[in-house]
């Protein structure tokens, strides 16, 4: 393959290259990380077009409506079940092995293959991922973690229109050698719920999964910032209501949305880091109803005290 299909690129302090059979990949990547000159990098991807079935003997160690997850050996699998391309992750590199839908469709290939496999590789290099919203005032901040469905983009959308900013809706990492919680560069996805529930009417770009995405750009952002506070949210049709959460009862609801999968030699690292994280904070949960007036108040009183 020629040099003039490799790229490099940048996430914080990790940089890690892309290797690309025809090119046409590079322009989805580049919307979300900044570019670096040709250096060593931490980490190889590569993208190859492939007609290849994947098999393995070994069972799935996990499962999404979407996607599987496989070991053996040395090697992480994960496979995109509606077309069957999957990725091999190693120690130092990346292979996807992109079958023909995939190949038309760069940014459906951009969420689930790419982004889900770069959060395993960062996991590897001293970045432990959280499936939260954060939004931050004054350089500190309240985590909002949860599964789909909890309410923590569009808890972290009404946020960032009402004097916080917003790091992210869905992603965080929190950084090894650091008290400080960093954004995944992608763009807030709204579902039609979210939308309704927001009274928003979003000319966006409408990806393949139904929710607009809207950019960053429209509305002030911030890199990264300490935690402070985190927050649960259940949406509710009631009023809204915070409660006190203890931190043996945050931390295990965190278990399911940062375990590492893949690489097992790092479980206990992320799990002392987040025990340290919380340590730090405080814990809540929130009722979160269709008051929506009153939210930016709680957490502003959240962030004083």
């Amino acid at each position: 393959m020629s040099k003039k299909n490799i790229k490099f690129f940048r996430f914080q302090r990790f940089i890690f290259s892309v290797t690309d059979f025809d090119s046409k990949y590079f322009s989805e990547i580049e919307k979300y990380f900044p570019k670096q000159n040709n250096v060593k990098p931490s980490f190889k991807f590569e993208i190859l077009k492939s007609n290849s079935k994947f098999q393995i003997d070994s069972p799935k160690v996990h499962s999404t409506p979407n996607l599987d997850y496989y070991r053996e050996n040395d090697s992480f699998y994960i496979v995109f079940k509606r077309d069957g391309s999957f990725c091999e992750i190693k120690s130092d590199e990346c292979k996807f092995y992109v079958e023909e839908f995939l190949c038309e469709r760069t940014d459906v290939f951009f969420d689930w293959m790419f982004e889900i496999a770069l959060v395993e590789v960062l996991r590897k290099n001293g970045y432990y991922f959280l499936h939260a919203g954060c939004v931050a005032k004054n350089d500190f901040c309240v985590v909002i973690p949860g599964a789909s469905g909890n309410g923590k983009t569009t808890l972290s959308y009404l946020l960032s229109q009402n004097g916080f900013k917003l790091v992210s809706d869905d992603r965080i990492f929190f950084e090894e050698e650091s008290n400080f919680c960093f954004a995944f560069p992608t763009p807030v996805k709204l579902t039609e719920e979210s939308q309704r529930l927001l009274n928003l009417n979003l000319n966006e770009e409408v990806s393949y999964q139904g929710k607009a995405l809207v950019s960053k750009n429209t509305f002030e952002t911030t890199e990264k910032a300490i935690p402070k506070i985190f927050v649960f949210p259940k949406i509710i049709k009631g009023k809204s209501s915070l409660s006190k959460l203890e931190k043996s009862e945050a931390f295990s609801k965190l278990l399911s949305l940062s375990l590492t999968l893949s690489d097992f030699r790092a479980v206990k690292s992320q799990l002392s880091k987040m025990q340290s994280i919380l340590n730090d904070c405080q814990c809540f949960e929130l009722n979160f109803g269709q008051d929506f007036e009153e939210i930016p108040r709680i957490f502003e009183n959240l962030l004083e005290n």
